[in-house]
């Protein structure tokens, strides 16, 4: 029987491992860079929300934010490859949700691909006729 098969040996070095990453993120301030880069991220995103239309309901905490694609004919997988294309990756929650989440070194500059991106999205309203 090997030593490693008892769940208990391993307590140690998780511990050891826990310590580390949380002095790593005090030591570089990881979570209020975060936090203030999330907070940059959501506040560009309701921009982009009220001048393109072709996302909503931007919502979220931090770096854990959301928001809905217009419901039309395949916007979603359409922005999806749009922004694949540019090699970031994001993801869908639902079918027309998108949700963010980056890891904990997000700082302003890498929100601003996704940004540049987003304004960039060959978004094309269409009228609906009058009934």
């Amino acid at each position: 029987m090997c030593i490693r098969d008892s769940s208990w040996n391993d307590v140690g070095w998780r511990l050891l491992q826990l310590g580390a990453i949380q002095t790593a993120i005090v030591k570089r301030k990881l979570l209020p860079r975060t936090s203030d880069a999330g907070a940059y991220l959501r506040v560009e995103l309701e921009k982009i929300a009220e001048s393109r239309k072709f996302i909503a309901n931007v919502r979220g905490q931090g770096t854990f934010i959301g928001f809905d694609i217009v419901r039309r004919s395949n916007e979603n997988v359409k922005l999806m490859k749009f922004l694949r294309d540019k090699l970031i990756n994001v993801k869908l929650c639902d079918e027309y949700t998108v949700g963010l989440r980056p890891a904990l070194v997000l700082e302003p500059i890498h929100a601003s691909f996704l940004l540049k991106a987003l304004k960039e999205y060959p978004y094309k309203e269409t009228i609906q006729p009058l009934s």
